[in-house]
């Protein structure tokens, strides 16, 4: 049986993609975008089924998490991180 690495974080998956500029061009999106993913630690949900789709071809499995809205005081919570973790 065929072992998928275990992906925790935005910034994980996207190295597990081939990296800011991979993801960019997959998703047909700038790079800044993909670089604001990393910097706020999810994806938006509008891109689910497309990232979700492209990481299973390439046996990465991108855990519900990652698909978060967040907002500014989300993201400067410091319990952020715990209500995120599994």
């Amino acid at each position: 049986m065929k072992s998928f690495p275990s992906i925790r974080t935005a910034d994980a998956a996207i190295d597990a993609l081939g990296g800011t500029a991979s993801v960019a061009r997959l998703l047909g999106v700038l790079p800044s975008a993909v670089s604001n993913w990393r910097k706020y630690g999810c994806f938006p949900p509008r891109l689910l089924l497309e990232l979700r789709s492209i990481a299973v071809s390439r046996g990465v499995v991108l855990p519900d998490k990652l698909f978060r809205q967040t907002t500014r005081t989300d993201r400067d919570d410091p319990r952020r991180e715990s209500a995120l973790a599994p």
